[in-house]
């Protein structure tokens, strides 16, 4: 009962083209320069808006869910004639294919294969997460608002709704267990100080 698409992610087998014919997002269709971004890729205006708020990032930025590599690559190329490169750049993602379509885009970055929601970094190591139209493709479980076995990702939603102070729907509901597990993955990774960008749209 549980929707899962990491097994769908993991099989992607053509990242050249798999954002033209099996999954649609805004990074993509905004990757070259548009006039709706004022001539620019969506990756490089994003890295413009994100330093205009926050600064720099000089320390260590880890992408999770990169697709393809064009929002990383825009982004890298604006900091690079800034001349503010992170000391480090992760992508984290579940798809060899992509990390491999992401690492000839982004040359000088390092790949980690992993779950977006148990990524294998330790706490507090990041100063900037980019997390880009990723939320949909994580687990949502439905769930009645009775009181469910434990050990269940029934059970996993409702210490989260009661964590967070959330009133138990009647009638069975779909919840969106994995973006309250990324948000919770998110606050440890983050160094002190550090921003995270985390987006989906639809």
């Amino acid at each position: 009962g549980e929707t899962r698409l990491q097994a769908w992610h993991s099989a992607i087998d053509d990242p050249e083209t798999h954002f033209d014919r099996g999954e649609t997002t805004v990074a993509h269709a905004f990757a070259p320069p548009h006039p709706a971004l004022a001539g620019e890729a969506f990756g490089e205006r994003l890295h413009g808006a994100l330093r205009g708020r926050f600064g720099p990032c000089l320390g260590t930025m880890l992408e999770i869910g990169p697709g393809s590599g064009e929002l990383g690559a825009a982004w890298r190329a604006a900091a690079a004639r800034e001349g503010t490169l992170p000391r480090l750049h992760l992508r984290l993602d579940a798809s060899s294919a992509l990390l491999a379509a992401q690492a000839g885009r982004q040359p000088g970055t390092c790949g980690l294969i992993g779950d977006a929601c148990a990524p294998p970094l330790r706490d507090g190591c990041v100063d900037m997460l980019l997390c880009n139209e990723v939320v949909a493709d994580l687990p949502a479980v439905p769930w009645d608002g009775t009181d469910p076995e434990p050990g269940t990702p029934q059970a996993a939603v409702a210490v989260r709704v009661e964590r967070y102070g959330l009133a138990r729907a009647a009638g069975e509901r779909l919840y969106n267990l994995g973006a309250w597990q990324l948000l919770e993955v998110v606050a440890l990774l983050l160094a002190h100080g550090g921003v995270a960008y985390v987006s989906e749209f639809g």
